[in-house]
């Protein structure tokens, strides 16, 4: 799959690769990798996990797959969110040249959403104003050296 024609200018040219291609596909020069696995849980199982980097959608993640996507080296942002459920789960990730980052997608429990429903989604946040149906971390840098997650920047205020 290529990614939309939009985020073309903000990714750089991003392709989404299959799991069996993981491993054997080589990575372009100048480019970075982002593997995006996401659980086998039930929760949420009936919708795919739609991936955006930098707010534009590069993959929909159905329960228990996997799929990658190469990107622009730099800062960027990763976004998950659902169809069915308000919000999404967004975090800053730093993309370097030659290396692929390995990213978990779970199921987020809603404590205010099994009572109040769509309205109690739409409550629920964490701490980082964090919302949506999964959430989202690194798990692993695939090169075998250290996962980059920067810090969030602090919030400015006048």
């Amino acid at each position: 799959m290529v990614c939309v024609a939009v985020g073309g200018i903000l990714l750089g040219g991003c392709s989404s690769i299959d799991q069996s291609q993981i491993a054997t596909s080589a990575l372009a020069p100048g480019k970075a990798r982002i593997v995006l696995q996401r659980t086998n849980e039930t929760l949420h199982a009936t919708t795919p996990a739609t991936a955006k980097v930098n707010g534009t959608k590069v993959a929909d993640v159905a329960v228990g797959s996997s799929t990658a996507i190469d990107v622009v080296p730099g800062p960027l942002t990763l976004s998950v969110e659902s169809w069915s459920y308000p919000g999404a789960y967004t975090i800053p990730l730093e993309a370097r040249a030659g290396e692929t980052l390995k990213v978990e997608i779970a199921p987020r429990p809603s404590k205010t959403a099994g009572v109040l429903g769509p309205i109690g989604g739409f409550m629920d946040k964490d701490e980082n104003g964090n919302g949506g149906a999964f959430t989202v971390r690194p798990v692993a840098n695939l090169d075998a050296s250290a996962v980059q997650v920067p810090a969030a920047t602090p919030a400015v205020t006048q």
